[in-house]
């Protein structure tokens, strides 16, 4: 007798592009085993980056009162349809204040929850604030304020009693949650070349191109970095060109510095790009950096090494050695972007492709 094809929900607010690429992988390895839908409170602008979600009801754009309705409805809806609730960023259909009775009723019923968190939902934001004021004091063994707060430590303590598993995106997240299972971030190569095939190439100058394009400042320790590539520039005028888009955004509400698609732009011109240097650990645009043929740089904190993949080809740095390790960047003198892409595919292909790395989400989902 054939098994049912169980059905699995991602929402519903998709950070990193995950959803896109879970769901691709479902439909096409696991479609006599899966049946993968999604619905995101939020949704970027088309000219931002084109995702793709079964249901949306974008909360920037809706009232609150139609919100709720509509969650409320979707709810009700996704009960009779759904075995597999798949939950990002700590945010689930229903309301905050919801979240147990929610919880609860998937359990009575039945339903399998996972938990993913990805940083902000259950990292203290005035952690990192603290964290960037106090760098090079925190680097000397300085001890930080509380990793969360109040409503982040009820969030925890509801999936830690209903969520049959729990993954996070950087490893940082485990001091947080111990049993969380670290899950990094995948990519879809396939689009991705795609998109940055479409850029027009150019010629690389003679100065070193060094790009910093944060998504948020506030976590990417944007403040220090400009600070220190002011410094580092003015040392080294005939050597370097800085493309800082994230200036645009420094006093204002936007989290992203540039569109995505201008990003892959970005990317294809400059030879060095800095990630950040406050969360301590590495993200997509790290990757998507080395598959751009660019040398990254990255802070990775000590006590978060031994997660590191084999021959990690993202370059460490902080606030105490930023001049040193971009000198010894440049006097390298690599910059044969092609090569360098070529090499750090490889590696890409290896630690941050679901197709290679599934196990812990097949395990999550209880697909076996």
């Amino acid at each position: 007798m054939l098994k049912k094809r169980k059905k699995i929900l991602f929402a519903a607010v998709d950070i990193g592009y995950r959803i896109e690429v879970y769901t691709n992988f479902i439909e096409k390895n696991l479609d006599g085993q899966l049946q993968a839908d999604s619905f995101s409170k939020y949704v970027l602008p088309k000219e931002h980056y084109k995702t793709q979600y079964t249901y949306t009801c974008p909360i920037d754009k809706t009232h609150p009162w139609i919100l709720y309705s509509y969650s409320f409805i979707f709810f009700i809806f996704s009960l009779f349809k759904y075995d597999i609730f798949h939950f990002f960023s700590g945010e689930t259909i229903l309301t905050r204040k919801l979240r147990r009775f929610e919880f609860f009723i998937y359990k009575l019923l039945g339903k399998r929850i996972i938990m993913h968190f990805v940083g902000a939902d259950i990292r203290n934001p005035n952690y990192l604030i603290w964290k960037e004021k106090n760098i090079d004091e925190f680097l000397k063994g300085k001890k930080p304020i509380p990793l969360t707060l109040k409503w982040q430590d009820k969030l925890i303590k509801d999936s830690l009693k209903y969520a049959d598993e729990i993954l996070v995106s950087t490893p940082d997240l485990l001091k947080i949650i111990p049993t969380a299972k670290f899950y990094p971030v995948v990519i879809d190569l396939d689009k991705f070349f795609t998109e940055v095939g479409k850029v027009e190439i150019k010629e690389n100058c003679k100065t070193y191109n060094i790009l910093h394009a944060p998504s948020n400042t506030a976590v990417k320790g944007t403040n220090s970095i400009h600070k220190k590539l002011s410094e580092f520039k003015n040392k080294n005028q005939n050597k370097i060109q800085l493309m800082l888009p994230g200036e645009n955004i420094m006093n204002s509400k936007k989290l992203y510095s540039v569109s995505r698609y201008e990003l892959f732009k970005l990317f294809i011109e400059s030879d060095i790009v800095i990630d950040q240097i406050i969360i301590g650990w590495y993200g997509l645009q790290s990757i998507e950096g080395l598959l751009t043929g660019n040398h990254v740089l990255c802070y990775i904190e000590d006590d978060l090494k031994k997660y590191s993949f084999d021959e990690c080809p993202v370059i460490n740095i902080n606030t105490l050695n930023f001049e040193q390790v971009l000198e010894e960047v440049i006097s390298n003198g690599n910059r044969n972007k092609s090569e360098i892409a070529k090499n750090n595919l490889k590696w890409v292909e290896k630690h941050h492709t679901i197709e290679n790395n599934n196990k812990i989400l097949l395990d999550a989902w209880n697909v076996n």
